[in-house]
C-alpha cells in the first residue's frame, strides 16, 4: 500500500477531566498539542488529516477537518470506528495527547507490513501503546461489530485481531493526561517547553 492510500487521523473526543482544560488545545512549545500532532502525521502521511471527536470549535480553531464521534463519549474504539468510517484505505490514528510524537515513527507504520496484520500497535520496552495505531481496512467490520454489540474497549477488540508490533522509542510516545505529566516529560525531551494555557 502507498502512502497516499493512508490516511491519520487525531482522536480528541475524551474529556480531558484529569487535565481540567481541553488537551487537544493545550499548548506545548506554543502550539496546540492535536494540532502538532497533525501536522506530524501530515508531514509522514502526506496526506490531510481528520480531527475526530470534541466539539467542532476546536476543528476550526486548528484549522482541520472534522468529524464528530459517532456517539459521544464512549471512547477511543468508538474515535476508532469513527475515523475508520470516515476514510478509505488503511488509518493511522492517534491520540491528541502525544506531544512529542515525530515524523520518523510514525514513518515505521508506513513501513509496517500491515496486510500480515489487522492492526499494527506501537510497542514501546514490550509494552503495547495503543495510543498510536495503524488500522487496517479489513478490520473495520470487526471494529463495527464490536462498538453495535456494546463493546468500548479497545483492548478487548484488539485481542480478537492479528496485531503487528511496530518497535518504537519512550519519548515520542510520552502521553499526557494530567499537568503534571507534561512537567515531568520535559525532563525527558530534550528543548520542549510546557505553556500551559488553551488556545481561542
Amino acid at each position: 500500500m502507498t502512502t497516499a492510500e493512508v490516511s491519520a487521523a487525531v482522536l480528541a473526543g475524551g474529556t480531558s477531566s484529569r487535565m481540567g482544560v481541553d488537551k487537544a488545545l493545550l499548548e506545548v512549545d506554543g502550539v496546540p498539542m492535536a494540532q502538532r500532532v497533525a501536522e506530524v502525521l501530515s508531514a509522514a502521511t502526506q496526506s490531510s488529516v481528520l480531527l475526530v471527536g470534541g466539539p467542532a470549535s476546536t476543528a476550526d480553531l486548528l484549522g482541520l477537518a472534522y468529524v464528530p464521534d459517532a456517539i459521544v463519549g464512549e471512547g477511543p474504539l468508538v474515535g476508532v470506528w469513527t475515523a475508520m468510517s470516515a476514510t478509505v484505505g488503511d488509518v493511522i490514528i492517534s491520540a491528541c495527547d502525544l506531544p512529542f510524537l515525530d515524523t520518523a515513527t510514525v514513518s515505521r507504520f508506513l513501513e509496517a507490513q500491515c496486510a500480515s496484520g489487522d492492526v499494527a500497535v506501537a510497542v514501546v520496552d514490550g509494552m503495547p501503546q495503543q495510543s498510536l495505531a495503524r488500522w487496517n481496512r479489513s478490520v473495520f467490520t470487526r471494529v463495527a461489530e464490536a462498538v453495535a454489540s456494546g463493546q468500548r474497549s479497545l483492548r478487548d477488540v484488539l485481542a480478537t485481531v492479528d496485531v503487528v508490533e511496530v518497535p518504537c522509542e519512550r519519548s515520542p510516545l510520552l502521553n499526557a493526561n494530567r499537568p503534571s505529566d507534561l512537567a515531568s516529560n520535559r525532563n525527558d525531551v530534550d528543548g520542549a517547553s510546557v505553556n500551559v494555557r488553551t488556545i481561542g
